[in-house]
């Protein structure tokens, strides 16, 4: 497959990638407060394929990540314990054997706190058999971790 600037100019592709749009701007409400619909249906079409995708094993791991970025972004976070201090905060539930993402989220900010975050993303593999594992971080301000209870490994250091 040829590479993109044999096919057309930088300065064509820079105008193609200026108004590319993931979604209609005009059918969004102005007073709509969630920072990621321009790329919800996106972000929405590659949850819904990776639920189909894989069928988990029995254990899974929630962690977090950072995808850097030092732009002009309404969902930047800063975190002075990271490597890259600046970015996008990932959340994600990954299958022990095969390391595949099963689900993640996009930590936005606004109207959704962490804990509501992590728990719309656990909620789903609540009470069908899956053993959650987790950093420290998790158990350190929710300690029954939504009342996995058994199912929820945990080492108290």
């Amino acid at each position: 497959m040829p590479n993109v600037p044999s096919i057309m100019p930088h300065d064509s592709f820079l105008a193609l990638d200026r108004y590319f749009n993931a979604s209609n701007r005009r059918a969004i409400p102005w007073n709509n407060p969630d920072r990621l619909i321009l790329v919800r249906p996106v972000l929405d079409y590659i949850r819904e394929r990776s639920h189909f995708l894989v069928v988990p094993s029995k254990n899974l791991s929630l962690d977090e990540g950072m995808m850097p970025y030092k732009g002009r972004l309404s969902i930047k976070v800063y975190n002075t314990k990271k490597p890259k201090k600046y970015g996008v905060k990932l959340f994600f539930i990954t299958e022990s054997n095969t390391e595949y993402v099963v689900d993640f989220s996009v930590y936005s900010g606004v109207f959704s706190t962490l804990r509501d975050t992590v728990f719309g993303l656990v909620d789903r593999f609540r009470n069908q058999g899956y053993h959650m594992f987790m950093d420290n971080y998790y158990n350190s301000w929710y300690p029954s971790v939504g009342a996995w209870g058994p199912e929820c490994p945990q080492e108290v250091r």
